[in-house]
């Protein structure tokens, strides 16, 4: 493998206030002295939002590149992986069994979060959104367009990538995904050494061939409109 660099968790770790900070707020009315309603200027519709999906993974189930049983790492030990699309915008939460360091230098370990797309049902990883730790110990979000081989990293990101305790979590525009109608995730998580790029701990949510989407990958059809 190439170094690629849950419900109620979307709505705690990447709440659209927090993350974007740009949703409407509710309509809201004043009334003139002539008894007529009036509608403020900046009320708008709230984004119309899709169905919150999720897929749980089995605690203590790391192996290395070679599948064998390794030790403790809760940090890319995956619990569940979380989807929901709102307005143009799709929310993602990848949660772990342990908190991720707010930084984390690439000479102690690459450690890479990974979310696999399908989209339109093409049978393969189009796009990955991915959140990758530097030296200085900074986590770098990544869009990989694997449709026009494009990649879009750091500030050039479509959206945000961060951590906080127990969640990775990604906003991106659907527009980076290419519009697409279906969705299906998957969550790849790694623990390198950066000296070899030995993959030393691996997860996987869910559990099966890397990069080859199945119907137990998240699936998500993106509402209309």
């Amino acid at each position: 493998m190439s170094r690629p660099r849950a419900i109620w968790a979307i709505a705690a770790a990447l709440t659209l206030t927090a993350c974007s900070g740009t949703v409407p707020t509710s309509p809201d009315s004043s009334t003139h002295p002539n008894g007529s309603a009036k509608t403020s200027p900046s009320s708008a519709a709230k984004p119309k939002a899709g169905p919150l999906k999720t897929i749980k993974d089995p605690k203590v189930d790391l192996t290395d590149a070679d599948g064998n049983k390794v030790g403790r790492h809760p940090d890319i030990d995956i619990v569940s992986l979380a989807a929901q699309a709102v307005g143009d915008q799709l929310y993602v939460d990848l949660q772990v069994a342990g908190d991720v360091p707010k930084t984390y230098s690439t000479t102690k370990a690459e450690v890479d979060y990974l979310v696999v797309v399908e989209a339109d049902g093409s049978g393969k990883g189009d796009y990955w959104l991915k959140l990758t730790n530097n030296k200085p110990g900074t986590w770098v979000p990544e869009l990989s367009d694997w449709v026009t081989t494009s990649a879009y990293e750091g500030a050039d990101f479509p959206g945000v990538g961060k951590v906080s305790k127990t969640h990775v979590t990604f906003r991106v525009k659907l527009s980076s995904l290419g519009l697409a109608k279906h969705l299906r995730l998957s969550a790849i998580t790694q623990r390198i050494n950066h000296a070899t790029g030995e993959v030393t701990a691996q997860d996987q949510a869910p559990a099966g061939e890397l990069y080859a989407p199945t119907d137990k990958w998240l699936t998500m059809d993106l509402p209309s409109g």
